[in-house]
């Protein structure tokens, strides 16, 4: 899909990161959760690009959030760190290898199934 259009994409992508950013460090969830949809619905961005994209903003995301985590409040367990990175970065390998093969509306199909398990999941199982 084409790169959306100069005109206001500063803003609105900008926009796009800042709940990503935020809802991402108050909630946890990872700022797909919220950058992926809102690319794909709000600025008209492919699936795969939104998915993309949203695993390139993850690094910076981080940086941003886990030294107050860890310096204000203590709340990063570093022993945790290693083996969640180890099995975070196969498993990124993997599943960036196996989109390729999803069309694009399958895929959209399977990020909503996922936001919509997760959602039910909290209000169901809160905690």
């Amino acid at each position: 899909m084409p790169a959306a259009s100069p005109a206001g994409s500063r803003a609105r992508f900008g926009a796009i990161g800042f709940l990503g950013g935020f809802l991402g460090s108050l909630l946890g969830v990872g700022g797909g959760f919220v950058m992926v949809p809102l690319q794909v619905l709000w600025a008209k961005v492919g699936q795969h690009r939104a998915i993309g994209t949203s695993l390139a903003v993850i690094v910076p995301i981080a940086l941003a959030g886990v030294p107050i985590y860890a310096l204000v409040g203590g709340q990063v367990d570093f022993r945790l760190v290693v083996p969640l990175v180890v099995g975070a970065v196969f498993g990124a390998y993997v599943g960036a290898r196996a989109v390729a093969r999803v069309p694009e509306d399958k895929l959209r199909g399977v990020v909503a199934l996922v936001l919509l398990a997760a959602g039910l999941k909290q209000l169901v199982f809160p905690g």
